[in-house]
């Protein structure tokens, strides 16, 4: 209630009683006196708590619960319902009657809602004081001088930093754009601002400009920026945005290394299950956007959209001629150092593959999910919004132009993404990032490399690749398990109130992450230096130099990324495949028609009725039938040379075992990439399930169903190996055979990139006939030493890095500090 008469400062005061809830969680009945001069919200403050509404308050809240209910959420889903039902619940217990059902509920809400606000306004209040200052400094060339510990701001050649006691806070709250019209105290709703006892106008805010809903908060270096804060100068130095999100990758000095290939490296993917349903009338709430945000505003995407597709728009009739020819012979696209056939491969396999990829339904959900770009800390650098079905290109390259534009000219990127051999081949035929392109190494990040074929493997898997050190480019999957939590409440959230809650988890997981880089850095160390060790041991134990291995990895490479040979040759091969296969299945069927008929002629059991005998034999025949028709219809369709080639395969024992091998092995491969998949399924049923537990049994039992039948295609490969193996020792193989590698057991499924699984030794009609046997290819110790010696490779590349990240560190935190 209140009561209003006028006081002798001509002021017309007002008396409220406030209701508190303290940080015991007791409500108590607060008396003041009100005015013009001492408004509602400066006396609760100033006593410790936090009103509900600016003008007329009936609840104000302790800052310290405030406080306690941010942090907790921000750790478990935000649910501020469910917290002010048990508060409400534990006081009438307590003996507190509460006059309506909910009625704590909405005036909590607007306490929490502009209490976060207002502390996000006093850090960006303080940011940008300080980059005010450091813009001064770098203008006068202190930041980045040789003598800046020594002279510093002793020197009278920066700026004095003016104590925070010195400025006028009424002159600089417009300024700085804490005001009603700045882009923290946005416009929100009726519902959000007064309560329902609350019978005062609320006041009206001005609309903010759309130019600060984009706008960085931090402004960078002193440069010249648009209205979304890109540069329209060369750089020195990394962003302050990006020095912010990560001081390890962007913090240092010395931002270009000219021996290095990637002088820093990030990694791409997307998350479907962040999603957002449909609301019935398809309005947007009201705007909020979080002063921090890492989101890439809503025109930028449309930009790059438009621009991707007018490109390939305008490029497709001019591909029109050759596309016969790529139909018959294989090549390189651009400069990229795998065939079309194996990036073609590549592209069908991942499709088939893995199921992440499949298309969200746009019919039920408005947000389809999440594209995030991380650097290799597991930092958030930006995030997007995705609102198609699937996972397009152009989100991808939406968010490496970002990066490029806040990073300088000198500056090179190491890319991972789970298809980045893909991307690669975009950017060349279509010419995306063409200002850019020549900054970035591609490559595939580890867990998805499997996804791959082995020449696309061998350039893009950054245990391959020079410049990756130890990066396995999962950083994004470790984010995506991180806000897993936040599924259910935002599915059914605002679209500014889901981007927010985001901006806030990634804010809050930089401030844990920053505490940590120090242990990060020492932990990784330590790993790197017991890799280095094993791999050393490894090198020496194979006895063979560094300059053969080194040379005969080149020709390992040269050798299995060769384009694969005109197609009509191999339509020809997959021709006479067809036809053994089929003369195969006309054997077995002729042997089941043998057994039927025995079965007619003789005695059979009781319970088989012989008009179902006959009914099948009759099928079986009818089979036979269709199988013979097929294979003639083949046999002519052969030309000279495939005939030849089926002759030789049919009266070569040889020739039909490694037939049967390759085809095997195949099989094993497409049975263990959909096991690695597995357990991505079964995520998909997360919220099918009971608990934790029922999850990871689940998940158990449906991948150890699936080992047996691995198991068994295993051990018929090793047995058809021992087959070969035979063969060619007796002399009954081409000239030059070379036996297959046995598949081993033990690891079998946890498919390392330097797994026997990837090899086709022995198995390749390519390998036929050759002037003697490889190294790489025929002797053990050699390929184990060129495992080795790449592992050193990268473990050396790893101690570089993490030196520079030490120093960059250090430097990043003499310059805040």
């Amino acid at each position: 209630m209140c009561v209003y008469f006028e006081s002798k400062s001509q002021c017309r005061d007002q008396i409220f009683f406030v209701a508190n809830i303290t940080y015991d969680l007791d409500i108590e009945k607060i008396e003041l006196t009100v005015c013009v001069c001492k408004p509602a919200a400066l006396q609760l403050l100033n006593r410790g708590l936090f009103p509900c509404a600016p003008r007329a308050p009936s609840l104000a809240v302790d800052l310290r619960l405030l406080e306690f209910v941010k942090t907790l959420f921000v750790r478990m889903a935000p649910n501020a319902t469910a917290w002010c039902d048990a508060l409400e619940s534990f006081l009438h217990g307590r003996g507190y009657k509460l006059e309506t059902r909910n009625s704590i509920r909405r005036r909590f809400s607007n306490s929490l809602l502009w209490y976060g606000s207002l502390v996000n306004a006093a850090k960006i209040h303080v940011a940008s004081y300080l980059e005010e200052t450091r813009t001064g400094l770098i203008a006068e060339g202190i930041i980045g001088t040789e003598d800046f510990e020594e002279e510093g701001l002793e020197s009278g050649r920066g700026t004095r930093p003016v104590t925070v006691e010195e400025i006028d806070d009424e002159e600089d709250y417009h300024e700085q754009g804490l005001g009603a019209d700045g882009p923290i105290l946005e416009e929100i709703g009726e519902d959000e601002w007064t309560e329902e006892e609350d019978n005062n106008e609320r006041p009206s805010l001005d609309e903010r400009s759309e130019s600060d809903d984009d706008r960085s908060p931090v402004e960078d270096d002193g440069q010249s920026t648009d209205e979304r804060g890109s540069p329209n100068v060369p750089r020195s130095r990394p962003s302050e945005y990006l020095r912010q999100r990560c001081p390890l990758c962007f913090g240092g000095k010395d931002c270009h290394d000219p021996d290095t290939v990637a002088d820093v490296i990030a990694c791409l993917d997307a998350c479907f299950t962040q999603k957002r349903r449909k609301n019935k009338d398809g309005r947007r709430d009201p705007s909020r956007t979080h002063p921090e945000t890492v989101f890439i505003p809503e025109e930028d995407v449309i930009s790059m959209r438009d621009f991707v597709e007018g490109r390939r728009e305008g490029a497709k009739d001019g591909r029109q001629q050759g596309t016969r020819r790529e139909a018959e012979e294989d090549g390189y696209e651009g400069n990229l150092k795998v065939p079309n056939s194996i990036l073609n491969d590549c592209g069908e396999s991942f499709g088939a593959a893995d199921e992440k990829r499949e298309a969200a339904s746009t019919q039920f959900f408005v947000d389809t999910g999440l594209m995030a770009l991380l650097c290799r800390h597991d930092r958030v650098l930006w995030l997007i919004n995705m609102t198609t079905a699937g996972e397009r290109q152009y989100y991808a390259l939406a968010l490496i132009k970002r990066l490029f534009e806040h990073l300088p000219p000198t500056m090179t990127v190491g890319i991972l993404y789970d298809i980045g051999c893909q991307l690669h081949r975009s950017c060349v035929k279509w010419d995306f990032l063409s200002d850019v392109r020549d900054r970035i190494t591609f490559g595939i990040s580890v867990f998805h490399a499997y996804g791959h074929q082995w020449a696309c493997q061998i350039i893009y898997h950054p245990r391959k690749c020079v410049g990756f050190g130890l990066t396995d480019g999962e950083g994004c999957e470790r984010f995506w398990s991180a806000i897993k939590k936040l599924i259910p409440v935002l599915r059914v959230s605002g679209y500014h109130q889901r981007l927010y809650i985001l901006d806030t988890q990634v804010k809050f997981l930089d401030d844990k992450s920053l505490h940590g880089l120090g242990a990060w850095l020492f932990r990784r160390w330590l790993q790197c230096e017991k890799k280095k060790t094993d791999a050393i041991a490894k090198l020496k134990s194979s006895g063979t130099s560094d300059d053969v291995l080194r040379r005969e990895w080149a020709a390992q490479v040269s050798e299995q990324t060769r384009p694969a040979p005109r197609r009509t040759k191999n339509k020809g091969k997959i021709a006479v495949e067809q036809i053994l296969a089929l003369q195969k299945s006309e054997s077995e069927l002729k042997e089941a028609e043998a057994a039927l008929e025995a079965q007619l002629l003789g005695e059979y059991d009781i319970d088989v009725d012989s008009g179902d005998v006959a009914v099948e034999l009759s099928l079986i025949r009818k089979k036979i039938q269709a199988v013979s028709t097929r294979i003639q219809v083949k046999m002519r369709a052969l030309g000279a040379t495939e005939r030849s080639n089926l002759q030789r395969l049919a009266t070569s024992d040889y020739a039909r075992l490694r037939m049967n091998a390759q085809a095997l092995k195949k099989r094993i491969r497409d049975r263990l990439r959909q096991r690695k998949f597995e357990l991505e399924r079964l995520e998909r049923a997360y919220r099918h399930t009971v608990n934790e537990k029922n999850l990871r049994t689940h998940t158990a039992s449906q991948v150890k169903r699936r080992e047996p039948g691995i198991l068994s295609l295993a051990r018929a490969y090793n047995k058809l190996c021992d087959e070969l193996a035979t063969l060619i020792r007796r002399r009954k193989a081409l000239p030059g055979a070379v036996a297959p590698t046995r598949i081993a057991k033990d690891g079998l499924f946890k498919l390392d990139v330097d797994d026997d699984i990837w090899q086709d030794v022995g198995l390749d009609d390519s390998e036929d006939g050759r002037d003697g046997i490889p190294l790489w290819l025929g002797d053990d110790k050699v390929r184990d030493g060129i495992r080795a010696r790449l592992e050193v490779d990268r473990c050396l590349e790893e101690e570089i890095r993490l030196s520079k990240e030490r120093c960059s560190m250090q430097e990043w935190m003499i310059e805040e500090w």
